[in-house]
């Protein structure tokens, strides 16, 4: 059955957890959250079971064999295993049938606790989770405006903090979309506190100050754009946290490709909500991308394609710094892709 959110942690201290559960979505750091306490209800906040009554698996490489046996294997330290995969987007048919047929045949003493990204609203495992009387559906969507201050707000007031309305703004709007980003952020500001317990505006300048969110994919929106200037930015701030090259250049290349599938797509007269689908386009971003589809033109994705291809057998040939690689593709492509004028 589908959950909100914010029913988890009331119905799990009230009724314990359920044979098994699916969290799905965008914000993967909240879902990080209910995981921890996912595991310990399961084992009775005893830490100790942890080595013997937890084991995780992850969608992309999922054994079979061993997964089922891990579910119907009983506890040995505690009442009930926690059995957690992870990734469960990236299981293929194969092994999603093999998960889907578990749900039919829960084990009494295991919890199965199944985490991904975002799901379309027809793919199987999710269904199966909503239809099943006995699982929970739980998807996660990004957190907006009062939702994320609020959110805010209790997190901080879990460790005793209160913070005032002009500090809660500043962080809606540079954590927004990213709650990964926003633990770290939050227990930055907290140790900055020290035994203050009250946060102004003062405070949280001092801390997250003017700096741009880290995100691969806020690059690819600037580069998209044409922002230069900000994508230069963003690239070097990115390179300084340690990002690697290759994954930041696999990034743009993949939204490139996804532009150029969305405009084929366009062209065959395809409903722009199945292209959507097809295309794992999250319904925020769908504006955006239908615009930069129709706004770009064929040859300059391919010139942008070129470019990625280039730049990755510099970065592979090791003659030129990383740094001076991907600065140069970005400048390129931002060049490609800025805004024509009219």
């Amino acid at each position: 059955m589908k959950l909100k959110s914010q029913e988890v942690p009331s119905l799990l201290q009230k009724s314990g957890p359920p044979p098994a559960a699916l969290l799905y979505g965008q914000e993967q750091g909240i879902i990080r959250e209910l995981t921890t306490l996912f595991t310990k209800t399961v084992l009775k906040n005893s830490q100790d079971n942890a080595d013997f009554d937890v084991e995780t698996f992850f969608g992309a490489d999922l054994q079979e064999e061993r997964f089922l046996t891990a579910c119907q294997s009983p506890p040995f330290m505690g009442e009930k295993r926690l059995i957690i995969l992870r990734e469960a987007e990236k299981l293929d048919l194969h092994t999603q049938k093999s998960v889907l047929g578990y749900l039919d045949h829960f084990s009494p003493s295991t919890v199965f606790l199944a985490i991904a990204g975002p799901l379309e609203s027809q793919h199987l495992l999710r269904k199966k989770f909503e239809n099943s009387p006995s699982a929970w559906c739980v998807p996660f969507y990004t957190l907006e405006g009062n939702q994320l201050g609020n959110w805010l707000k209790s997190q901080l007031a879990q460790s005793g903090f209160s913070i005032a309305p002009p500090a809660v703004a500043l962080l809606c709007q540079r954590l927004e979309g990213n709650s990964e980003a926003a633990f770290q952020e939050l227990e930055k500001l907290k140790l900055f506190m020290g035994e203050q317990r009250k946060i102004s505006l003062q405070e949280v300048l001092a801390v997250v100050g003017e700096t741009m969110i880290l995100n691969p994919f806020t690059l690819a929106d600037s580069v998209t754009e044409g922002q230069a200037q900000q994508a230069i930015t963003l690239l070097q701030k990115l390179l300084e946290a340690d990002e690697e090259p290759l994954a930041l250049l696999a990034i743009l290349a993949q939204r490139l490709r996804r532009l150029a599938k969305g405009q084929q797509l366009l062209d065959k007269r395809e409903e722009q909500k199945k292209i959507a689908i097809i295309l794992k386009i999250f319904w925020k971003e769908e504006s955006t991308f239908f615009n930069q589809c129709r706004r770009l033109s064929p040859a300059r994705l391919a010139d942008g394609l070129l470019e990625c291809l280039e730049a990755d057998k510099e970065l592979k040939g090791g003659l030129l710094p990383a740094w001076m690689v991907m600065e140069r593709l970005v400048i390129r492509l931002c060049f490609l892709l800025q805004r024509q004028p009219t």
